[in-house]
């Protein structure tokens, strides 16, 4: 069976990649009164670096690969009351390099990205 493969998502050195992490998550929710509320939350570390020889020569081995930021957080706080809801949710994604080149790490090569979003509404069916 052939596989469908993007040619811009093939990685020729996908075994130099060493990648590693941990996740967690944290969640409830309940009622108080006629109000109903959850609240989700969620945290990432990824540490990926190339640790091939070329890298090691090149003085990049253990660096961070490039996008591929090192903390993510995300939260997500949700109500509701007769049939009306609120939510608010949060996305932040820690500083991501675009370049390997450690000296010409400046604060123009770094990508934080924050996103807040409110929502309020009303239920009609």
């Amino acid at each position: 069976m052939d596989t469908f493969r993007l040619p811009l998502l093939d990685t020729e050195n996908i075994s130099d990649v060493y990648a590693r992490g941990a996740e967690s998550s944290f969640n409830f929710s309940g009622k108080l009164g006629k109000i109903s509320y959850k609240f989700l939350s969620a945290y990432s570390l990824t540490k990926t670096t190339i640790e091939s020889p070329v890298a090691k020569t090149e003085g990049f081995a253990g660096t961070q690969l490039i996008y591929i930021p090192l903390h993510s957080v995300n939260g997500l706080v949700y109500a509701t009351f007769k049939g009306y809801f609120a939510s608010w949710s949060a996305n932040f994604i820690g500083q991501r390099t675009t370049t390997m080149d450690a000296e010409k790490i400046t604060p123009t090569h770094c990508l934080p990205i924050g996103c807040i979003i409110y929502l309020l509404g009303k239920t009609f069916l």
